[in-house]
């Protein structure tokens, strides 16, 4: 086909966008103590398991306004209370409320917990036409999960005549590959046994390796799970539970301490005097997770209400028997987050419900527990009443500032449902890197393959749209994944359009191009780049790299061995924090599985280029890659001096096919820590969890530190480390010429001193000419 050119590009690129890129509305509220950044993760551990924050999660407020008594999708509008994020609401109808999350197949990807946000609701006294469907006031809510969609119901009946009916509803979606450990129990026929778990990949049902969700066989309606190998004591966090069908059913916990949960289902329709063996959804919470306010509460009987445990950051109180006043810090409205809640089953309270409502008037939410069948207010004694989990609308913080002088690495995990079904959210990236390359000093940025979906033309065009909003100084470097090649991306042979829209001759036009395996060819390349006063070559390498193609890798990397390296690679680490070694077991998704594979050549996994490539070369710090949903860590000693650090960075799971969420690298010429972060342009927001939200130390091998300039212990401190970087580019400021010597802005900065370095040849190579 005929190369564009850059002008077509962007006609063509203008007529897809249509319109202005539209920003996902925040939600305004007093939030700030919600939203502490999480702590760094240790630097130099083997694998290294990340923990979710809330930020990771969908929250939805749904309001829902009845139209009429009947039940036809016409019968109820569904809208967001306060433009809560993510959430879609295909088709509705009285106490059936569809909700999707773009994830592509919600069913596998996470688990729903819902619960209702009013207390009582007459429907009528709110002016909406008709009264509840059998004359309800109170409701439970279940998450429902139909076999023939790809999305979720919350489904709501009333109590006690297990009817339909209408309530607002607050719900939360947990992602699994964000590291949330949870599950959707279901049966193949109403009130069988408990035989499918769709569940985070620590949980299962036996037999299993990992922990156990059993179903009493005995004893319809209760599930046993034990949580104490993931770290649970009883005290340290909560499980969420809803039922899981479009039933008159709810659940209820039991914590019978040391980790170990019940689950009890019963039904709202038959006095909750019954247990039913129908499915359940649930999630445990720790205590520890980023942005999360939880704990255990008591009503507390004479003695008024108590928090049996908690994470801090709330208060009860009692305000009548049965009633409970839960006010949580800086929260002061019903719409800036979901309360999730279950009852306690526990003494009393084993077949009441719990409902709540915020109260503008007692600036906190309401809790009641209600005694069934006659659904009135109940006193537990002082018994456990309910576990909580508020989740704000948007708990993740915007874009940190950088450290002074420090350089920015940009990774784009798999771009390739933007550019499928919504290229504005591709554009947002790319859009962001260039208007914020001087302020963030981004010296490169890395894409780690599946740039499309399908390899066909439309998406590549989407692609190329986005990259042409980057200006010349923002340098890039792209490897293909499985989909970017064969037909319709399926990943049978090494054809691609990649060439025919990044057209080489532009692409190696970048000022950092260093060469290709292949003349006329971009698959497997590099770049040569400066970031944080040291030197960096990274290295693209194709789908499934070919033996020859990691030999070429291998000839690169000690041809540039002064130089620190990073490898781009699609397929590389696994979500558990382990490399994708055929060697070791069956990998899904492994490059093996491949018709490539079977081309001359061959193919490589992750542990191959372990051991063939990466391990043998001392200037080799870092391996990102995507492929596989979710996160994954692990830092790996060489033998050499240097460690290794190797990550898996892949969105593509999560709402909107990644919501835009990019992961950058800072890097500062002072340090040698490097910060990770996780940050979304199109919401303007940051994933805060461990698995995102980190700190590594940059460890080298001797003689192998990458510094730009010749090295001194000029700090006295009888150590050669970054702080003798700064005393170096500190004299140069001061005994050089003061000046704009980098071009870049127009206050004298490290860089200046750097280009005049080179310029007068004061004993900084000369292999770049700019500070970037």
């Amino acid at each position: 086909m005929m190369t564009l050119s850059w002008g077509d590009r962007r006609s063509l690129r203008e007529a897809l966008e249509g319109r202005e890129m539209q920003r996902i509305g925040r939600t305004a509220a007093a939030m700030a103590a919600l939203t502490t950044l999480a702590g760094a993760a240790a630097a130099q551990s083997t694998a290294q398991g990340a923990g979710p924050s809330v930020g990771d999660a969908c929250v939805g407020l749904l309001d829902v306004r009845q139209v009429d008594a009947e039940n036809e999708q016409g019968s109820v509008v569904v809208t967001q209370a306060n433009g809560a994020t993510l959430f879609s609401y295909p088709e509705n109808n009285r106490g059936d409320y569809d909700v999707g999350f773009g994830t592509g197949n919600d069913l596998e990807s996470g688990v729903l917990i819902v619960a209702p946000r009013n207390a009582a609701r007459t429907n009528a006294t709110l002016g909406n036409v008709g009264g509840n469907n059998g004359g309800d006031l109170y409701a439970t809510v279940s998450s429902a999960r139909p076999d023939s969609k790809i999305d979720m119901w919350a489904a709501v009946h009333g109590s006690p005549s297990g009817a339909e009916m209408n309530v607002d509803v607050a719900a939360v979606f947990f992602p699994f590959d964000a590291g949330f450990v949870g599950g959707h129990a279901f049966n193949d026929v109403n009130n069988g046994p408990l035989v499918r778990l769709v569940s985070s990949p620590a949980i299962g049902i036996p037999p299993t390796r990992g922990v156990a969700f059993i179903d009493r066989a005995s004893d319809a309606g209760f599930y046993d799970i034990d949580l104490d190998r993931l770290g649970a004591t009883g005290d340290n966090g909560v499980l969420i539970a809803c039922g899981g069908a479009n039933e008159d059913n709810y659940a209820l916990v039991q914590n019978r301490g040391s980790g170990a949960y019940t689950l009890v289902c019963r039904d709202n329709g038959l006095g909750g005097t019954t247990t039913e063996n129908d499915p359940v959804a649930f999630v445990y919470l720790p205590y520890g997770t980023d942005c999360l306010v939880a704990g255990r509460v008591a009503e507390g009987g004479v003695d008024g209400a108590a928090i049996l445990s908690g994470t801090g950051g709330f208060a009860v109180s009692s305000i009548e028997p049965g009633r409970v006043l839960l006010t949580i810090d800086n929260v002061v409205d019903g719409e800036s987050g979901a309360l999730l809640f279950t009852p306690e089953y526990e003494g009393a309270g084993t077949d009441n419900i719990v409902v709540a409502e915020w109260s503008d008037a007692m600036s906190g939410y309401v809790v009641e527990s209600r005694d069934l069948p006659g659904v009135g207010l109940e006193s537990l004694g002082g018994g456990a009443m309910f576990s909580f989990a508020y989740v704000p609308v948007t708990p993740g913080a915007g874009f940190e500032p950088l450290r002074e002088n420090a350089s920015t690495i940009v990774a784009l995990p798999d771009t390739q449902l933007y550019s499928q079904n919504n290229p504005l959210i591709f554009n947002s990236q790319t859009r962001w890197m260039n208007d914020n390359a001087d302020e963030l000093n981004i010296a490169m940025s890395l894409h780690l393959g599946d740039i499309t979906n399908r390899n066909n033309h439309p998406q590549w065009l989407a692609a190329i749209g986005a990259y042409d909003l980057l200006d010349i100084d923002v340098p890039y470097l792209l490897c293909p994944g499985n989909h970017d090649v064969g037909p319709n991306g399926n990943g049978a042979t090494r054809d691609t359009f990649m060439n025919d829209y990044f057209a080489f001759d532009e692409y190696s036009s970048q000022r950092t191009f260093g060469g290709s395996f292949e003349p006329g060819r971009g698959e497997s390349a590099y770049s040569l780049f400066e970031a944080g006063g040291r030197k960096w070559i990274a290295i693209a390498l194709e789908w499934g790299p070919r033996d020859f193609v990691l030999d070429w890798a291998s000839d690169v990397l000690e041809q540039h061995s002064d130089r620190l390296g990073i490898i781009i690679t699609h397929a590389y680490m696994y979500s558990d924090d382990t490399r994708m070694d055929n060697t070791q077991r069956t990998y899904g998704g492994s490059p093996y599985n491949y018709g490539t594979a079977g081309l001359p050549g061959g193919t490589n996994d992750g542990g191959d280029m372990w051991r063939k490539l990466v391990r043998h070369h001392p200037n080799m710090v870092m391996v990102m890659s995507g492929h596989i949903k979710g996160e994954g860590r692990l830092s790996s000693p060489t033998g050499l001096g240097n460690i290794v650090h190797e990550m898996l960075i892949d969105y593509q799971g999560r709402p909107e096919g990644g919501g835009g969420f990019l992961r950058t690298i800072e890097i500062a010429p002072d340090s040698d820590v490097m910060r990770f972060r996780t940050y979304s342009p199109w919401q303007d927001r940051s994933y805060t969890g461990t698995g995102s939200h980190f700190k590594l130390e940059l460890v080298t091998a001797p003689g192998h530190e990458g510094w730009i300039c010749s090295r001194a212990d000029l700090d006295g401190d009888g150590e050669l480390t970054g702080a003798d970087q700064t005393k170096f580019i500190d004299a140069a400021l001061l005994d050089g010429e003061r000046g704009n010597w980098d071009g870049v802005g127009d206050v004298p900065d490290a860089f200046d001193a750097i280009a005049y370095l080179r310029a007068f040849g004061e004993g900084c190579p000369d292999d770049r000419d700019r500070d970037r």
